[in-house]
C-alpha cells in the first residue's frame, strides 16, 4: 500500500477515520484502503466500483458509484 499511496496501514486508517464516515471501518475491506487513500488525496468527487456490498458509500464528500450509473450522469448533466 505505501508503494501505491504513500501512506503505510496506520496512517491510512487516520486519514479514513477522519473523513466522517458513518460506519465503522471493520466492515469494509481494509485491502481497499490504498483506493480510499488515493481518493481522499486526490479529491475525487466519485470512486467507481461494482463493490457495494465491501465498500463504504460515502467517505467525507467523496461518493461510491456503480460505473453504470456514471455512465447515466455523464451522459444526462
Amino acid at each position: 500500500m505505501v508503494e501505491l499511496s504513500g501512506c503505510d496501514h496506520e496512517t491510512a486508517k487516520q486519514i479514513v477515520s477522519s473523513q466522517e464516515m458513518s460506519e465503522p471501518l471493520y466492515r469494509f475491506d481494509q485491502e481497499d484502503f490504498h483506493v480510499w487513500i488515493t481518493a481522499i488525496q486526490e479529491e475525487c468527487d466519485y470512486i467507481l466500483t461494482t463493490n457495494h456490498r465491501r465498500f463504504p458509500a460515502q467517505i467525507g464528500p467523496i461518493k461510491r458509484i456503480h460505473p453504470s450509473d456514471f455512465y447515466e450522469h455523464l451522459s444526462n448533466p
